[in-house]
């Protein structure tokens, strides 16, 4: 039977601030120094990370990382099969909590070289087998250059210790052998990871667990035109209602829920037809015309203001609304402005309230109102 796999994975910033850093911090590339200009290294070490068994031999590491070039991430490994150790005064101290305080980073490191198992610059995929111990922890060293950092952004050490010599005859094994060892983990390492994908492959077709590059394949897949627009969050929300959407492209209410989608406001739509009741008059047609367009195929659509902030934002929701609208339409998209200016795009309880009457007051403080709207007896009531 297959023994299964079992690993320590650290690949968000919740299981990276278990550890202790210095000079460090979390951004999207991952662990990173905070400020490289200044030229101090950074330093991390990873929580203690304990396997169960004493004695364990250690299998294989994994990183993620960019780094500058080889010197500018250093990985240090140690193992042990004692919770305690003794620290650079001389005193035995629990080794989880000698991690978490505050003693200096040389400190830690002279109490820490008894233990250290290996020391490896920019570490991609490695074997693990010298490592031998229940407790494992590691140190990340990171040096800036200039204004770059390199950054680490996924650490998993497997174990125990898997070989393919041990299928083979016992002249091939034992620790004379490492070198046939090494030399097949190469191999080894490969067919594991191609196994891993093979098992795995539905998570690559689920929309929730699929990553970012398999997204946007998805997309492809289920007809979602310009995916690059959408952010990765927001796209699994969109490959939920794909089948939906294109189920009713092309009408008002796909437009709605695109919109919607983007920004997480609902937006307002003024079509011809709706306005044609209204044009009776010929003054008021002509300033109907003037907002909503002339074109029989025109749609108005109104944003709230805090759905458009910048103008990238305005451009990638006119080029959405441009992959669910039907060829022969036009768009007019507006977003709508806090205040009233008449014969304009202002709309009584959406971007403009009627309030109360506030008499001026000359304290440097108050404005005074634009309008008011009441009569005599709300007037006094707010005096």
């Amino acid at each position: 039977m297959r023994e299964s796999e079992k690993y320590f994975l650290l690949n968000k910033a919740s299981d990276f601030e278990k550890g202790f850093w210095q000079n460090l911090m979390w951004d999207e590339k991952g662990l990173c120094l905070k400020d490289p200009q200044s030229g101090e290294r950074g330093v991390f070490f990873s929580p203690v990370l304990d396997c169960l068994e004493q004695q364990t031999i250690w299998h294989r590491g994994m990183i993620k990382s960019q780094s500058l070039g080889d010197a500018s991430i250093l990985f240090c490994f140690y193992s042990t099969d004692s919770l305690f150790v003794t620290d650079y005064h001389g005193a035995v101290r629990n080794l989880e909590e000698y991690l978490q305080s505050d003693a200096p980073i040389w400190e830690k490191e002279q109490a820490f070289r008894p233990f250290l198992a290996a020391k490896v610059q920019n570490p991609q995929d490695i074997l693990l087998h010298q490592i031998k111990g229940r407790y494992v922890w590691f140190e990340i060293q990171m040096f800036g250059q200039g204004n770059l950092s390199p950054a680490v952004k996924q650490v998993q050490l497997s174990f125990p210790k898997r070989s393919w010599t041990q299928y083979l005859p016992e002249i091939y094994q034992g620790e004379n052998q490492s070198f046939l060892e090494r030399y097949l983990g190469i191999f080894q390492s490969l067919y594991e990871d191609l196994d891993k994908n093979i098992r795995e492959v539905s998570s690559y077709l689920e929309i929730d667990t699929a990553d970012e590059e398999f997204l946007n394949w998805l997309a492809q897949w289920l007809g979602v035109e310009a995916s690059y627009l959408w952010e990765e969050e927001n796209l699994r929300q969109l490959l939920h209602h794909a089948m939906y959407l294109y189920s009713i492209k092309g009408t008002v209410e796909s437009l709605k829920q695109i919109v919607q989608l983007k920004t997480g406001q609902l937006p307002y739509v003024v079509e011809q037809y709706e306005i044609e009741p209204f044009c009776k008059d010929i003054s008021r047609m002509k300033l109907l015309r003037q907002l909503y367009g002339e074109h029989p195929s025109m749609v108005t659509v109104c944003l709230p203001s805090d759905a458009a902030t910048s103008n990238r934002m305005y451009q990638t929701i006119l080029k959405l609304i441009e992959t669910v609208k039907p060829a022969q339409v036009e768009i007019n998209l507006i977003v709508l402005k806090p205040y009233i200016f008449l014969d304009s795009y202002s709309y009584l309880g959406i971007n403009s309230v009627l309030g109360q009457y506030q008499p001026l007051q000359l304290n440097g403080q108050s404005a005074v109102p634009l309008t008011t709207v009441g009569g005599t007896e709300e007037r006094k009531k707010s005096v």
